[in-house]
């Protein structure tokens, strides 16, 4: 495709028509060497400079060159201004220089100590930067907790236990992996960010509370909605989002509206007495149907609340599963995965001592898999967020983090590596939800596997929804409920996720979460996995919703403390359980330890 032909397709521009507009948009390309993308992307910034995105002219494409000409004006001058004069300076009456022809990342403070006193101070000068590079000092200095980590008493303590009394594997000697994984959804692909449209966002808003109005309707066989802001007599049925009626506050029972769609209630808000209710779970964003009256049409009196259900669990046979465990060789031993989730290193150094403690447990336990989640070089770890460090961050993970984790493929050649970038990741370019998976360009990583976050896998026919982002502890911050008997926080808070279908349903976000609504087909959880892992701050735990069991790994950090990780044993399906036809229940024959480190 010839350059005038990407423009027309890029623009949505008919060559026979607008042919003056695309020569136009062909010199701009051939002057600042620029391809149709690159075009379309500034043409958009110029645009919005003005107002909106409007369709190119030939006025409005030469104002456009203008602004490019003045762009490349101003780095010209800012280039000459930065770059240092040919003559050669002099300090303390001595002149140096260093050759053109020579590599221009020679040390200019080396040439300078080399000339004022010969090859002994060159040499000083060597050995120091042999002590600093590539890692700053920070990266080798221990704190008194760090230090200690290798001699503290009870390492890999059990703290909690799921289905305990199944079997631990067998020590397995170095193979090639006989696991398989499977990445079942597209990769999330790059993206550009911070460039959300009012109207497509309130177009996926509405798409949200129509799908899970969708679902509520057919697994409770509601027929319509009736728009809730209408004066009724008779009970109604309608659908919208949890909101509070006034902003930067906190949802209160008092304070509860239903914001409907544009299609049903022109996308208005009704205020909702829940004084007939007496248990509900409640949080902004939630997309829930309510029955009841509003006689007055100031504010609808609820009956009762429908939450959706969780989402349909995919059939599949015992004996595909079974297949699994007879093909992998493992001689009817489960499947051993570790999961973890950074931060890597304590907050009061760089040392990241407690990645080291967990790989060299992973080294001596051989798991099939391990899995292991941002962040890795945390923005706000104090030492960083300070401004302390004096290297990069890709620098901090090559010598902190890439070389532990190839010491681990290395020494367990079986084992196969997943690593899940974060929001809070410095080495990501993507400080958001969702995101992209890691690039390992440039990261010094060998044999391992990226994922995107959030992510659905499968490891030998277990299905694992992967998301992480801290939702449980922003949830929490959000959430109010009446009295509901016999069922914990934690439990309830994982089964809104589900519900929701979604691994961000909270609107609007958290403070400290940054979250990109044009992509929440990214976000969605369209079936019910086995493993649900959700990394929190709060209360490790393993619940079991339904027959999903969701887990909260922890954080292998804490602070100034060891934190925790969790080893899921899968056992294999048998014949002896005279379900071959049937469906399988993991959660029957897994054992969950969440061990402390």
């Amino acid at each position: 495709m010839s350059s005038r032909d990407a423009i027309a397709k890029s623009f949505e521009l008919n060559d026979g028509e607008h042919s003056s507009v695309i020569d136009e948009l062909h010199s701009l390309c051939r002057i600042y060497n620029l391809n149709a993308e690159d075009l379309k992307f500034k043409w958009e910034a110029f645009s919005i400079n003005m107002g909106s995105i409007v369709a190119p002219t030939v006025g409005l494409v030469r104002q456009l060159k203008s602004s490019l000409q003045f762009e490349f004006q101003q780095k010209l001058q800012t280039k000459s201004r930065s770059e240092p004069s040919n003559q050669a300076p002099k300090y303390g009456g001595i002149a140096f220089s260093i050759p053109m022809e020579e590599d221009t990342g020679a040390d200019i403070l080396g040439a300078f100590m080399s000339n004022w006193s010969g090859s002994s101070a060159k040499s000083n000068l060597k050995k120091q930067q042999e002590a600093l590079a590539p890692s700053s000092i920070l990266l080798k200095q221990q704190s008194k907790a760090s230090a200690e980590l290798d001699n503290r008493i009870g390492a890999n303590i059990v703290d909690s236990q799921f289905n305990g009394h199944l079997d631990l594997p067998k020590q397995r000697p170095n193979t090639s992996a006989n696991t398989t994984v499977r990445i079942l959804q597209p990769p999330i692909p790059k993206y550009r960010y911070m460039f959300e449209k009012i109207s497509e966002k309130s177009e996926g808003l509405d798409e949200q509370i129509e799908f899970i109005g969708d679902v509520i309707g057919k697994h409770y066989n509601v027929e319509t909605y009736a728009n809730p802001l209408k004066a009724s007599q008779s009970q109604v049925t309608a659908v919208g989002r949890v909101c509070c009626d006034s902003s930067g506050v906190k949802l209160n029972k008092t304070s509860v509206v239903l914001e409907t769609t544009r299609e049903l209630g022109m996308g208005k808000r009704v205020k909702l007495d829940l004084k007939n209710v007496e248990e509900y779970s409640l949080f902004p964003g939630q997309i829930v149907a309510v029955r009841g009256t509003n006689n007055t049409g100031k504010a609808f009196t609820v009956d009762s609340i429908i939450t959706p259900p969780l989402p349909p669990v995919l059939p599949r046979k015992e004996k595909e599963i079974y297949k699994y465990s007879m093909e992998s060789g493992a001689d009817n031993q489960p499947v051993d995965i570790v999961v973890t989730s950074g931060p890597y290193t304590l907050d009061d150094d760089l040392s990241y001592k407690t990645l080291g403690a967990f790989i060299q447990t992973c080294i001596a336990q051989k798991p099939d898999v391990v899995i292991l989640m941002g962040p890795f070089v945390p923005e706000s770890h104090p030492i960083i967020a300070s401004g302390a460090l004096d290297v990069t961050p890709q620098d901090v993970f090559r010598e902190q983090v890439a070389k532990r984790i190839n010491n681990l493929s290395t020494a367990s050649p079986s084992t196969q590596i997943l690593l899940m970038p974060h929001a809070d990741d410095l080495i990501h370019e993507y400080p958001l939800f969702p995101q992209p998976q890691l690039n390992k360009d440039g990261l010094g990583l060998g044999n391992v596997q990226t994922l995107s976050n959030p992510s659905l896998i499968e490891i030998n026919g277990s299905r694992f929804a992967i998301g992480n982002i801290d939702i449980l502890f922003s949830m929490s911050k959000e959430e109010i409920f009446g009295t509901i008997p016999h069922q914990d926080r934690l439990g309830r808070l994982t089964r809104h996720v589900l519900e929701q279908r979604s691994f961000y349903p909270l609107f609007p976000s958290a403070i400290h979460d940054s979250i990109d609504s044009s992509r929440f087909p990214d976000l969605l959880i369209s079936e019910s996995p086995d493993f649900l892992i959700l990394p929190s701050q709060l209360k490790q735990f393993t619940k079991k919703i339904d027959d999903v069991i969701a887990i909260n790994p922890g954080y292998l950090s804490k602070r100034r403390t060891p934190g925790t990780y969790a080893r899921i044993l899968i056992h294999p399906a048998t014949e002896l359980n005279n379900n071959i036809d049937g469906q399988t229940k993991t959660w029957e024959r897994t054992r969950i330890d969440l061990v402390r480190l």
